[in-house]
């Protein structure tokens, strides 16, 4: 099953502890992800606490990037199975009082419905067009990333490929896109000709398998391939794995 976009939303920036919005999950959403910029001085102040929708708390990815010289920090949380049918708040709640607190939501159908969080990286760095390549990606995940500079001018950074969102925050530019993947290394990024600090964090969305939450590689011709898209070699023929069974404790389960 192929991922496919539902709704995104900007959340806006506050000078505060908590930002709030909403965004609206669509019938057969099976993920919300939730990209986070932030811009303090204060360590505890600029690092995320907790992230809810419609009350229930998102888990956090962990795939942190934080700058402690310019005071830039970016998050990614995630909810599987959100709730539909509405448009719920999404309230993203920092340590303390932030200079700035921007974020951006993004909800799709067809990703993975146990484990949805596949690769990932990071980046801190000072530079012409920030980017961060994801090593061991699966064909037809995504990617999805966000980016905190320092370009004063939110009209000179642009996004390579989809652009879920973008917050002026002050000085700095919160920035946050996607794009499907092919196996292998993947790299997001975005167009900014002048020189400037920034973080990134980037993730990569699973598909669903469209084995009841079973998730497995192969590995074929060296690279790593997600079950739906690889073929093993069965009695002299190549057979694609996705219709394919395995034994998952004492019962056949199709791949």
């Amino acid at each position: 099953m192929a991922i496919i976009s539902d709704s995104d939303n900007v959340g806006g920036q506050v000078s505060n502890t908590v930002l709030t919005w909403q965004h609206t999950c669509g019938a057969g959403a099976t993920l919300l992800v939730v990209l986070v910029g932030v811009v303090d001085s204060t360590l505890g102040d600029r690092t995320i606490s907790g992230v809810t929708y419609n009350g229930d708390a998102l888990t956090n990815t962990g795939v942190t990037s934080d700058d402690a010289t310019e005071g830039f920090r970016t998050e990614i949380w995630y909810r599987i199975n959100p709730d539909t049918g509405g448009a719920y708040d999404v309230v993203v709640t920092a340590g303390g009082k932030c200079t700035d607190l921007a974020g951006m939501s993004s909800s799709v159908t067809g990703s993975h419905t146990t484990d949805p969080i596949g690769s990932s990286g990071i980046a801190v760095a000072t530079g012409a067009n920030p980017a961060k390549t994801v090593t061991d990606c699966l064909d037809t995940s995504w990617l999805m990333g966000i980016v905190v500079t320092d370009q004063s001018d939110y009209t000179s950074i642009t996004p390579l490929v989809t652009e879920i969102g973008e917050q002026d925050v002050g000085a700095d530019v919160v920035n946050a896109q996607r794009k499907t993947c092919t196996a292998g290394s993947v790299q997001i990024a975005w167009s900014d000709a002048d020189t400037n600090a920034y973080v990134i964090s980037v993730v990569e969305i699973l598909m669903d398998t469209g084995g009841g939450g079973f998730n497995a590689k192969v590995m074929v011709n060296g690279v790593l391939k997600d079950v739906s898209t690889a073929s093993v070699m069965v009695n002299g023929a190549w057979k694609a794995v996705s219709s394919m069974k395995v034994m998952v404790n004492g019962a056949w389960k199709t791949v």
